[in-house]
């Protein structure tokens, strides 16, 4: 996956598929949101309402500088004053392109059926077939 470069108040910024860091802080802002009716950008950007820039700033990187060293606060605070909302749409739509969530979802399920069919039993679990 190629990265995604968007020129946002005359800064660079950069958007590469997540590394973990970045999916836990994503994961605190979406906290008490309500994500299962979401089926566009725009219905990401209703559910977020005031955390799309904090959003925005988790899965944005300043060209040059490091996803483990940013402040998020402070990008985001840049960020609610100078990114337009076509911006913000381009942002969520290549969010999806790099970090192919279904995809991701279905490897994991896989992985844990796997894992779950080598792992015995645990002393005084009941089996499924008694």
């Amino acid at each position: 996956m190629e990265e995604r470069i968007y020129d946002i108040g005359g800064k660079k910024f950069i958007q590469k598929p997540l590394v973990w860091g970045q999916v836990v802080q994503l994961f605190e802002i979406l906290k008490g949101t309500e994500i299962s009716t979401v089926s566009s950008p725009t219905d990401i950007i209703l559910a977020l309402g005031h955390r799309m820039p904090q959003a925005l700033a988790i899965v944005l990187t300043e060209e040059g500088k490091s996803v483990r060293d940013k402040d998020i606060e402070d990008i985001a605070s840049f960020f609610e004053f100078e990114v337009d909302v076509s911006t913000v749409a381009m942002v969520i739509e290549d969010f999806f392109v790099c970090n192919p969530t279904s995809l991701i979802l279905e490897r994991v399920q896989k992985m844990i059926g796997r894992l779950a069919e080598k792992v015995p039993e645990a002393p005084g679990e009941i089996s499924k077939t008694s």
